[in-house]
């Protein structure tokens, strides 16, 4: 039996026994696909917490759960909160029941680029590596997502400050010049219970983004989720590099680690 190029919808010859049987099964395929192409225009992201892609593992991790919002008929899939191993050339992807009209939870997928057409009835696109960017669904109630939604320097060892006042500095290079730091988190390995935490967006250390004042980073590691618009900067960082300085308050050297995320913006 014949089918159609694109999506290889079958129809029937002429002249062809059950004609009208098959004709009927054409049209429900048809309205079933453009339905699909309709409804996913009305999809939207939510949720997710701090939404992150480390190159050197290709992972794709999310911190809280998922939410595909449908604005025509209210329907919402939960995806958990975790990860996938998101490749070059990959796309994510959940797969919904049509019409989305109720709530249930479903599994994110990852398969190469582009979709093949023939899932299109219930392939949801969430997120797409491309010569290494990231690009995912337009989300509700957040920030627009550039290519590089995570701007992030894990692990960063600063070096020992010296005691009664000392500073480290340096830069991290986050991947963009626009965007915002979500949550920050700095400890101290060494006797020392009082740091000054700030960040500025040039090399002399004089335009502040970020303070934070006699904090105790070796007790307990100081985390602090950093509101908006706090933390945003404009296109206004060279070379995409973030600047940090840290003053050792105490009374002892310490080792300084800082683990930043945040998201760049459009």
């Amino acid at each position: 039996m014949p089918r159609t190029d694109r999506l290889g919808w079958i129809y029937p010859t002429e002249d062809q026994p059950n004609w009208w049987e098959i004709f009927a099964a054409l049209i429900n395929q048809q309205d079933a696909d453009v339905w699909a192409s309709l409804e996913n225009g009305g999809l939207v992201l939510a949720g997710g917490g701090e939404i992150a892609l480390d190159t050197s593992t290709n992972t794709l991790s999310w911190t809280e759960d998922l939410y595909v919002l449908s604005t025509l008929t209210g329907g919402r899939v939960t995806i958990a909160a975790g990860s996938v191993t998101l490749n070059d050339g990959n796309v994510a992807y959940v797969s919904v029941t049509r019409p989305l009209s109720s709530s249930y939870t479903a599994t994110l997928s990852v398969t190469s680029s582009p979709l093949d057409p023939t899932i299109m009835g219930n392939a949801v696109f969430v997120a797409l590596r491309y010569d290494g960017q990231l690009v995912m669904r337009p989300f509700q109630g957040r920030r627009p997502l550039i290519d590089k939604t995570s701007v992030k320097g894990t692990e960063i060892t600063t070096g020992s400050a010296a005691a009664s006042g000392g500073t480290v500095s340096g830069s991290i290079d986050v991947g963009t010049n626009d965007g915002n730091i979500d949550k920050l988190r700095v400890t101290a390995i060494g006797n020392t219970v009082l740091s000054t935490i700030e960040f500025f967006t040039d090399a002399g250390l004089s335009d502040l983004l970020y303070r934070a004042t006699n904090k105790d980073c070796y007790t307990t590691p100081h985390d602090d989720r950093i509101a908006w618009p706090l933390s945003s900067w404009t296109a206004t960082l060279t070379n995409d590099l973030l600047y940090y300085k840290i003053t050792n308050n105490g009374a002892n050297p310490s080792t300084y680690t800082i683990e930043m995320t945040g998201e760049g913006r459009l």
